[in-house]
């Protein structure tokens, strides 16, 4: 089965102080700079997993770029540059001592230069899943979601943040297998504070699924036919880097998918490659395989 990622594709600058954070003031601690992206990582993720893709994205032919390039060399990804950059997207996140997230700013123009003709029926082609990255502009989402009906493909919808959760109520319809939000996300996509309501309300829009990232708390993947399932954390007393956690969750619930794992167990795979992710500096585990994910799944169950 073959699966194209549309997203994008970014430098990121990841600091961590070295204390408890404090504010309106400079805090003393370390940064370090990687390729990332939503759709990058979750990119990776995939290709590392070994599954068959084509990325479609955008970035500048600049430094910035040459890394996001140089971090795709080698892998089984075919990637396709499309909009007109004039700069690579950037992201950059200030980490507390505990490695979780304190403060993030994202950069996304490139992202921006994608257009809805760029993602035409023909880029799909023989796709069975789509994955996309919800910083994508509004009508290009839609553009895609049609896309995918076109061609009989599955898709995936990563909302992002709160921000760009709540431009997703332009779109019509929401015709995805797994909507993935976290707990306040899901509410700004639903204009609402009550999770029942949000929750209809997604199903109301198309969503078949919606896996409801809590954090520390874990996950609960909900379903429009079936009872929800509570997917628990999978801890971890060696937080490097929160980035590209949720990515990675996202690519190893594909990954699963793709083996014919129920949605339920495909999520608790994802909560592994978390763990495996949040281990490490960068948005990406270097040494993720299939195996890796497996065995250290078993390992902890």
């Amino acid at each position: 089965m073959h699966v194209v990622v549309i997203g994008g594709a970014n430098l990121d600058t990841i600091t961590r102080t070295s204390a408890s954070a404090v504010l309106h003031t400079s805090n003393p601690g370390r940064a370090h700079r990687s390729p990332g992206g939503v759709g990058r990582n979750i990119a990776e993720n995939l290709a590392r997993l070994g599954v068959d893709l084509t990325f479609i994205t955008a970035y500048a032919d600049d430094p910035a770029g040459e890394v996001v390039a140089s971090s795709l060399t080698g892998l089984p990804i075919t990637t396709l540059r499309v909009g007109s950059p004039t700069a690579t997207g950037s992201y950059t996140a200030v980490l507390g001592a505990d490695g979780d997230l304190v403060i993030a700013v994202a950069d996304m123009q490139a992202i921006d230069s994608i257009g809805a003709a760029d993602v035409a029926t023909q880029w799909l082609g023989d796709a069975s899943w789509v994955v996309l990255d919800g910083n994508l502009g509004v009508g290009v989402l839609g553009a895609c979601l049609e896309a995918a009906a076109e061609v009989g493909a599955s898709a995936l919808l990563d909302p992002v943040s709160v921000a760009k959760a709540t431009r997703l109520r332009a779109l019509p319809r929401l015709p995805v297998h797994t909507f993935t939000p976290n707990h306040d996300e899901l509410l700004a996509f639903a204009d609402t504070d009550s999770l029942e309501v949000a929750l209809d309300r997604a199903y109301a829009a198309g969503a078949e699924r919606v896996w409801i990232r809590e954090g520390a708390a874990g996950s609960l993947l909900a379903c429009r036919d079936h009872p929800s399932v509570q997917i628990p954390v999978d801890h971890t007393d060696q937080v490097a880097d929160v980035t590209g956690a949720g990515d990675a969750m996202l690519a190893a619930y594909l990954h699963r998918l793709l083996l014919g794992d129920a949605p339920a167990r495909a999520a608790a795979f994802g909560a592994t490659a978390a763990r495996l992710t949040v281990e490490v500096e960068g948005a990406v585990n270097p040494r993720l395989t299939p195996d890796l994910l497996a065995t250290t799944h078993e390992e902890r169950r």
